[in-house]
């Protein structure tokens, strides 16, 4: 991409406009591109930071990383991830302030077809795109109110711990795609407690709740950031689809088979974002392993007493050590804070 360096911004080729509710599509080489697809039909476009959007078009295939994600406008975005039907794009004003500030000549676009400028052979910086787990891929959940607990889509399996189902209201949060990896472990603790280990895509598991909060100590003195744990309104909120829901009893779909590894279809834990993700573009919520909150245990409002000791912390999601019902987004458990098995990871949250 060096070669992009001394070229110039044609502003009547981009659209620098802000917002996602409009029309978009790509252009790639595999002749099946899809047509033009309006935001938010069937949770095409879910997400949209200062710096990327995030979507998913059923017909997107693999090598479309690098095509324009286009408007009627202009180009919005170049696709920087491309796999499992889901796609994040950069937005071009994003892939401008990196050039610029990285490169003393500007970023533009060149016609089709022209033959591009010599590169400079000064400046030539690298420049960090998103990836997945590179650190850590984050999804914004805009604030909103739901019905958490044991409701309609549950069925009749609900526990007395998921009764009586009740209004919550959450404000804006972040929370990451994937769970946790033993490589972003790793990279911040320097060790591997995980049973599963040489699996550097799996999730870390034999983590504790304490285990994690030295984890965030460290994590958040290397970045200067926030992290967490989500809260588990935060976590159910977003298991269930946010504003997008479709009231699925799994996250993201009825079918768990779809969405989760479980007891029926792993003997073992699996990569990260193997599965189909939820309306929101988070993956493994169901299944795979179950992920610490960062709640003590409470009896829901009007509920009846439960036996479970409110000095253990709130865990969810279910595992593939275990059956379909503990996968369901209602479902809850908790353990004390200085547990840890070989099924029980999480994954990371911060406040705007």
């Amino acid at each position: 991409m060096s070669y992009l360096a001394n070229f110039r911004w044609k502003q009547n080729c981009i659209d620098l406009s802000s917002g996602i509710k409009r029309r978009v599509r790509f252009i790639g080489l595999n002749d099946n591109e899809p047509q033009w697809v309006d935001p938010g039909i069937d949770g095409n476009i879910f997400a949209e930071t200062n710096t990327n959007i995030r979507f998913a078009l059923n017909t997107i295939m693999p090598g479309t990383s690098g095509a324009p994600l286009i408007t009627t406008k202009g180009i919005v975005g170049l696709i920087t991830q491309d796999d499992s039907g889901r796609a994040i794009a950069l937005k071009i004003n994003q892939i401008k302030t990196l050039f610029n500030k990285s490169l003393s000549t500007s970023f533009q676009l060149q016609p089709w077809g022209s033959k591009p400028a010599p590169a400079s052979t000064q400046n030539n910086t690298f420049i960090p795109l998103p990836a997945p787990n590179t650190p850590f891929s984050m999804i914004f959940i805009k604030k909103g109110t739901f019905v958490m607990g044991c409701t309609y889509e549950q069925g009749n399996e609900c526990t007395e711990q998921e009764k009586p189902m009740h209004q919550v209201t959450v404000q804006d949060f972040y929370i990451s795609n994937y769970e946790v990896t033993q490589l972003q472990w790793k990279a911040i603790m320097g060790t591997n407690p995980s049973y599963y280990s040489n699996c550097d895509q799996c999730p870390v598991e034999q983590v504790s709740w304490y285990d994690i909060q030295e984890y965030l100590k460290k994590l958040n003195l290397q970045t200067g950031k926030k992290y967490r744990l989500p809260t588990e309104a935060e976590w159910e909120y977003a298991a269930r689809g946010g504003n997008q829901s479709k009231n699925y009893k799994y996250s993201g779909s009825n079918g768990i088979e779809e969405v989760a590894w479980y007891s029926n279809n792993a003997s073992s834990n699996r990569p990260v974002g193997q599965t189909k993700a939820n309306e929101l573009g988070l993956f493994d919520m169901s299944g795979n392993v179950e992920e610490w909150c960062q709640d003590n245990f409470r009896d829901y409002p009007g509920s009846k007493p439960t036996l479970a000791n409110p000095e253990n912390r709130i865990v969810r999601g279910g595992s593939s050590g275990g059956a379909a019902t503990y996968c369901r987004v209602a479902y809850r458990n908790s353990y004390a804070p200085s547990f840890r098995n070989r099924n029980l990871g999480f994954r990371l949250a911060y406040s705007p």
